[in-house]
């Protein structure tokens, strides 16, 4: 019996069976092996949520006043501040009044001081102890020259405050310039000003640093004079004395009160928030604004206890960013924390369920692009 020949099966038939019977088949075992892949590069089950630490400070004044308007700019949110740039400052308007006050009453304390040395000159006088005349003078002397530091102390600071004023007023009109004759004669008086204030604090620095080194002499001939002065004397003084001590810690009073009038700021960052406008009255310790900055430096993390891991320095961690592109870079534990504490809000699964866990600190790795307060997936190697 002849063979039958062999009918070749069509290729339109084999695509079709191919389609109905392996192509299915393909594509399972692709979708599996692409799962596989993703799910170890992509979609990990992470053993924590992790937060980059956001630096945040409340700055804050150190004493209550009215905010004045700053010279250049007035701050609004979302504003880039320098460290140490002054961001809100106080009225002056009290401290000049104190430092006037401490002037008259310095005053008063001088004509004292001069009457109780005229009173001490027919004292002795009368007694006829002329060999005590030199002690009287020494103690008279002294009083007069702590009074002279207190002098050239409190017009430095009065003229330190109108310096600055005068720097604003400078600075304002420089910046509004326009190049007519007005404003530029007005620059020029502002100017003028200026360096006259400047010029009297230069003069008064250079007096203060004399009057405080005979102040330092006569303490040392009082102390190693032979002869003491007598105790009516000292007796005398005595008020006199306590008025000008009292004096000496009101001046050093106001000139930490004249530093804080500027607030600055403590960090390089951008205004978040801002609590108090010009015009209203922060008392001490109240937030006047918020500054946050712009860079964060480390994730901190809180392992539960349930968990059963035990984070040590040098542990190593994957960190998976939840923005996109997703990547996966491995880092450190740098620091354990040593207590139990309450795990924040943010970072819990149910929020209705409240959970403690041992902070952690994980060296942020330089190739994720993250924000501070942004939250990331841990994943622990152990």
């Amino acid at each position: 019996m002849e063979s039958v020949p062999h009918i070749p099966t069509p290729w339109s038939h084999r695509w079709r069976r191919f389609r109905s019977q392996g192509f299915p088949a393909f594509v399972f075992v692709g979708a599996a092996v692409l799962t596989v892949w993703l799910w170890d590069r992509q979609a990990g089950v992470p053993m924590l949520v992790g937060e980059v630490q956001a630096i945040r400070f409340d700055v804050s004044g150190q004493v209550d006043g009215m905010l004045v308007t700053l010279p250049h700019r007035q701050l609004e949110p979302f504003d880039l501040v320098m460290a140490g740039e002054i961001v809100a400052k106080l009225d002056d308007g009290p401290v000049l009044a104190s430092l006037a006050a401490l002037q008259a009453d310095r005053l008063r304390v001088e004509q004292e001081l001069t009457a109780t040395d005229a009173r001490l000159r027919q004292a002795e006088a009368d007694r006829q102890h002329e060999h005590m005349d030199e002690a009287r003078r020494l103690a008279v002397d002294l009083e007069r020259l702590r009074l002279e530091v207190v002098d050239r102390k409190a017009q430095l600071e009065t003229d330190g405050i109108a310096l600055r004023r005068l720097d604003e007023e400078y600075e304002a009109l420089r910046a509004i310039h326009a190049g007519d004759a007005e404003t530029q004669f007005r620059l020029t008086i502002s100017r003028l000003q200026r360096d006259e204030v400047a010029q009297r604090i230069a003069g008064n620095t250079k007096a203060l640093a004399e009057a405080e080194a005979h102040t330092a002499a006569a303490i040392e001939r009082t102390k190693n004079q032979p002869t003491p002065a007598p105790a009516y004397v000292r007796e005398q003084l005595a008020p006199i004395r306590a008025a000008i001590a009292a004096q000496e810690a009101r001046i050093r009073e106001l000139e930490i009160q004249v530093q804080w009038l500027e607030i600055r700021s403590p960090i390089r960052g951008t205004v978040s928030a801002i609590y108090y406008r010009p015009g209203q009255v922060a008392r001490a310790g109240d937030p006047v604004l918020t500054v946050v900055d712009g860079h964060g430096r480390h994730i901190i993390a809180y392992v539960r206890q349930r968990q059963g891991l035990e984070p040590k320095v040098g542990m190593e961690v994957a960190v998976r960013n939840r923005s996109l592109p997703q990547q996966v870079v491995r880092t450190l534990i740098d620091r354990v924390g040593d207590q139990i504490e309450p795990v924040p809000l943010h970072h819990l699964r149910n929020p209705n369920l409240l959970e403690w866990g041992l902070p952690v600190r994980i060296a942020l790795p330089e190739e994720l692009a993250l924000r501070p307060g942004e939250l990331v997936d841990l994943t622990f190697t152990y």
